[in-house]
């Protein structure tokens, strides 16, 4: 990921359009982005955001949006994580953290041409973090990206699930995840 913004929601309440200005970095290239982390990784702290706040790392150019053109026909990585199981309260910051060095580094090779972003939500009951992609039509990458996902982040016990945006943006219906790691 050679472009990226940096961006926090801090209240889930918020419209999106609000919560896009309310903080944002550009960061140039992937070595400044590279030492940008190092340099913040206290700002980058999961753990440490409220309940119904959320910090979202997508490419240069699109928003944490459902709706943004590059997407709109795309899906979601997503792992939840039970609040009250936190094996340390680093638990979820070293998660997060790895998935940030692995999009930065390009631990997804090609396949990290399909992805748009990264977000990670802490909420009452559940932490989530998801990374989005932009063609759910692409089973191979997207698969490929899952197992990496999985690997990396050590999720031996923790099922990841892929859900198209189309089948998450209205929550009266309810969709089978596409695919189940």
């Amino acid at each position: 990921m050679t472009r990226a913004l940096f961006l926090i929601s801090e209240k889930q309440s918020r419209g999106w359009e609000r919560a896009w200005e309310l903080q944002k970095w550009e960061r140039h290239s992937t070595g400044r982005i590279a030492s940008s982390v190092a340099q913040r990784v206290e700002f980058l702290l999961a753990s440490e955001l409220r309940p119904g706040c959320s910090y979202f790392v997508f490419k240069d150019g699109l928003k944490p949006m459902w709706e943004d053109e590059g997407n709109r026909r795309g899906g979601r990585w997503l792992m939840s994580f039970d609040r009250k199981n936190r094996s340390s309260v680093t638990a979820l910051d070293d998660k997060w953290l790895e998935l940030l060095l692995c999009l930065i580094g390009e631990a997804f090779d090609v396949d990290g041409e399909d992805i748009c972003g990264a977000a990670v939500d802490v909420r009452l009951k559940f932490d989530k973090i998801n990374v989005w992609t932009k063609n759910y039509d692409n089973k191979k990458r997207i698969l490929r990206i899952g197992k990496i996902i999985k690997e990396r982040l050590a999720l031996n016990e923790i099922q990841l699930t892929y859900e198209k945006h189309s089948d998450t943006q209205s929550k009266a219906r309810s969709h089978p995840p596409m695919y189940t790691i």
